[in-house]
């Protein structure tokens, strides 16, 4: 079986980057390596058991089932239907936490799959690097790398923290 995992700090309060990390349809806003994603049979975002179609950027698509969203433990899962990886039984998790002295959110992205032994490592490598820490990397520099930098996308902070931003 493997495992990956990236963390990171994001410098904004916790419900603003749950109000845009939730959005299962909404990596194409902010995911480096997403370039579209629509919702089949225009399912809720939101719903439990909902399916989303992924363009990548390399040109590859993916389909990923929402399995899990909890709101109020700021944690999603979905599973990986099919994709241009040779894995089986992909499973993974986004989960956001309060820094509470600092006001900021630490945000983990993990997955565990089922693959080749001699793919293991490579296919841990890619999602570690390619798919959770990009998606990390991509959310500090939508908010601002650290606590000290200034906010790179000030109107969607002030929309999303005054509650402004679209349900899903």
């Amino acid at each position: 079986m493997g495992f990956a995992y990236a963390s990171g700090v994001v410098n904004a309060p916790v419900k603003v980057v749950w109000d845009l990390a939730r959005q299962f349809d909404g990596l194409p806003l902010w995911h480096p390596f997403v370039e579209s994603c629509e919702m089949v049979n225009d399912a809720h975002p939101a719903a439990v058991g909902s399916r989303r179609v992924q363009q990548l950027a390399n040109g590859g698509f993916a389909t990923a089932q929402l399995i899990s969203i909890d709101d109020a433990n700021r944690a999603l899962v979905y599973e990986m239907l099919d994709g241009p990886w040779p894995v089986k039984n992909y499973v993974a998790s986004v989960r956001v936490f309060p820094v509470t002295d600092q006001g900021v959110t630490f945000i983990e992205w993990f997955g565990r799959f089922d693959a080749d032994a001699v793919h293991v490592e490579a296919l841990e490598e890619m999602f570690r690097e390619g798919t959770y820490q990009a998606g990390v990397r991509a959310l500090q520099e939508w908010f601002g790398a650290t606590p000290d930098s200034p906010r790179s996308q000030p109107d969607l902070v002030s929309t999303v923290a005054a509650g402004k931003m679209e349900e899903s």
